[in-house]
């Protein structure tokens, strides 16, 4: 699995997630996490937003990305088209991980643990 950490794509970002869907802790028919939205963020909606890579570009960034990368510069027309067409998915993905902020993150080295 660490080889998708360290491969920083679409496609691995979105293999990491699916892995993480089958492993999160479920009572009662829900999803459990320590942080409570991310479930929903992560799998409601970065997977649904990273399906597709065969799809339309207007409909899918997996799709979009191939398109952008292989295609060679767009024409303007069509890179407008398509900014038009992501514009709101992009400011939903980029708002949404917000309540992140609510949370602390305490990090320690290796060598001297929090608490022994």
């Amino acid at each position: 699995m660490t080889e998708k950490l360290e491969r920083l794509t679409f496609g691995a970002w979105k293999e990491l997630l699916a892995i993480a869907k089958g492993d999160l802790l479920k009572k009662k028919g829900q999803t459990r996490c320590i942080l409570s939205e991310l479930p929903l963020f992560a799998l409601d909606k970065w997977l649904r937003a990273l399906e597709g890579g065969e799809d339309k570009p207007k409909e899918k960034l997996i799709a979009l990305r191939h398109l952008i990368v292989h295609a060679g510069r767009l024409p303007e027309e069509r890179a407008q088209a398509l900014l038009n067409a992501h514009r709101q998915r992009f400011k939903s993905l980029a708002r949404d991980p917000a309540f992140l902020a609510g949370y602390a993150l305490i990090a320690c080295p290796r060598e001297r643990p929090i608490a022994d």
